[in-house]
């Protein structure tokens, strides 16, 4: 018995330490809606350097972002350039359901909620396109 409480404590361990492992390498490349009321939005990552938010046939530079995957869901906060002169911070969680399945919710304001809340912005899955 103590074995077996055992394998098991360490395999619940494991699978913690895992689950927690998302890189940047992880992020990359295209994401898009799952739903059809959010069709043609999603990201667009190609490396540290180059992630874009793309809505339609519109692509969009993201200037800065700060992104933490050490918690659950992860802080993905960034800054897009709206038009010429002015430019907007949103703040988003994020949190991966498997490698290529992301939810992600999106706050225009600085109250953003620990964990995914309907109060907030809508919650939208990305699929990565491959």
């Amino acid at each position: 018995m103590k074995k077996v409480m055992l394998m098991l404590a360490g395999l619940i361990f494991y699978v913690g330490t895992i689950a927690q492992e998302r890189t940047m390498q992880a992020f990359t490349g295209l994401w898009e809606a799952v739903s059809a009321t959010n069709a043609g939005g999603g990201l667009e990552v190609k490396d540290s350097t180059q992630l874009y938010l793309v809505f339609g046939d519109q692509k969009k530079k993201i200037l800065q972002y700060k992104i933490d995957f050490s918690q659950s869901p992860g802080r993905f906060d960034f800054t897009v350039q709206q038009d010429s002169t002015t430019t907007l911070s949103l703040k988003s969680l994020l949190q991966f359901v498997n490698n290529d399945l992301i939810k992600w919710q999106v706050f225009e304001d600085d109250n953003v909620p620990m964990y995914f809340a309907s109060s907030g912005g809508e919650i939208v899955y990305l699929r990565r396109k491959r």
